[in-house]
């Protein structure tokens, strides 16, 4: 009797196994895709950050540069501007970056602002 029990569990080791691989390789590639992404979002958010500061800059200097500076400081990041304000004292932007992630092409946005309250 104990040696049919062993034959019928035979092979359940490797099944679970095997279930478990493909488990921990399915979550590993979407921890992979989602870091993907968080690091594309701080970039972005890193590039507009920047290029407030440079339009704030900007602005105190002469205000017709401050969104030509901060589209440029954009550029320089690998990103582009899609927007950008200048009030009395600040300078709002809107920046936009595409990444790869798995094949599909996906748009991040993010935007700042820099200047005096």
């Amino acid at each position: 009797m104990d040696s049919e029990l062993r034959c019928d569990e035979e092979g359940s080791i490797t099944i679970v196994t095997i279930t478990l691989t493909i488990v921990i390789l399915f979550t590993t590639v979407i921890a992979i895709l989602f870091s993907q992404l968080v690091v594309g979002q701080r970039h972005t958010q890193s590039a507009a950050d920047a290029s407030a500061i440079a339009g704030a800059n900007a602005l105190a200097l002469n205000a017709d540069t401050a969104c030509l500076l901060a589209a440029q400081i954009a550029l320089r990041n690998q990103s582009r501007m899609t927007n950008c304000v200048v009030g009395n004292t600040d300078v709002r932007v809107w920046i936009s970056d595409s990444i790869d992630v798995a094949g599909h092409i996906v748009e991040l946005t993010a935007q700042a602002r820099a200047g005096a309250n």
